[in-house]
């Protein structure tokens, strides 16, 4: 059953085939980016033409994501996403997706401060 999301800011509404578990906005495009995670993949959605590109797959048996948030390092877009006890950065240049190395903690990292 596909599910409805309208958004405030666009006075625009979208359609998402699953449950959004986390949702965050970055600034890729001149409309916009919206980075959902699914129960087993983050999607960004361009908030103008709706058009969606995946970018991470993980197996929800193994990963525990807790962290999905929109960072800008030297002025690319990146998307910071701390599951188990690791932390990894996405970096949304072009269309392409780039993987940054593991980041690992010594404890499960619950949130991510932007202090």
């Amino acid at each position: 059953m596909p599910i409805l999301l309208f958004l405030l800011l666009l006075n625009q509404e979208l359609i998402l085939n699953e449950v959004p578990l986390l949702m965050t906005f970055i600034d890729e495009h001149p409309s916009g980016r919206l980075c959902v995670m699914y129960q087993k993949q983050i999607e960004a959605i361009d908030e103008m033409t709706t058009d969606s590109q995946r970018l991470y797959n993980f197996d929800p048996s193994k990963v525990k994501i807790s962290e999905l948030r929109a960072v800008q390092h030297n002025t690319k877009n990146e998307l910071l996403i701390g599951y188990n006890m690791s932390c990894s950065v996405l970096a949304l240049q072009d269309g392409m997706v780039f993987n940054s190395p593991e980041t690992v903690w010594n404890a499960e990292p619950t949130s991510i401060g932007t202090d």
